[in-house]
């Protein structure tokens, strides 16, 4: 009777599903998604006793925040480990390949970069302008092991 009580008190803390007819913004079905409301925190004296098996977060009672909420438009400073990343690849120089090849360009002039014509594919086609198809009957399937295999 207990765990059937515990789990109503949990139910009810849990925000509302929505409205499935709702796609977007205020009262969005969110179905099985739904957060649980956990805002409120059990506070415990300086001098009782911690227990090992549960989780603590130590919280500012006197309300200073004010480190962890930027206005907008705010210039902030960059940590001083990205600056020095930062400085240090910029000391590094651009960023150069090298050709390990006899020659560039072919006797046509292209570039060994040169996208082929001559295949079945054309491949300057853009992405997803091809439509392909379910197949409608199975014409092949692999032989499958006749006796047991060890790997």
């Amino acid at each position: 009777a207990t765990l059937k009580a515990e789990a109503v008190r949990l139910r009810a803390t849990r925000e509302n599903k929505g409205d499935a007819i709702i796609v977007e913004g205020a009262g969005s079905y969110i179905g099985p998604w739904a957060k649980y409301n956990r805002n409120k925190c059990d506070g415990i004296d300086d001098d009782e006793e911690l227990r090992s098996d549960e989780e603590y977060e130590v919280v500012d009672d006197e309300g200073n925040d004010s480190n962890d909420v930027v206005e907008s438009g705010t210039i902030l400073q960059a940590p001083e480990v990205a600056l020095a990343r930062r400085k240090e690849v910029a000391e590094l120089g651009d960023e150069t390949t090298t050709f390990h090849s006899s020659e560039q360009y072919d006797y046509q002039g292209r570039s060994y970069m040169h996208v082929p014509r001559d295949l079945d594919i054309d491949l300057h086609k853009e992405n997803g302008s091809t439509t392909n198809y379910i197949p409608k009957k199975q014409i092949f399937s692999w032989k499958d092991h006749a006796k047991a295999v060890t790997a």
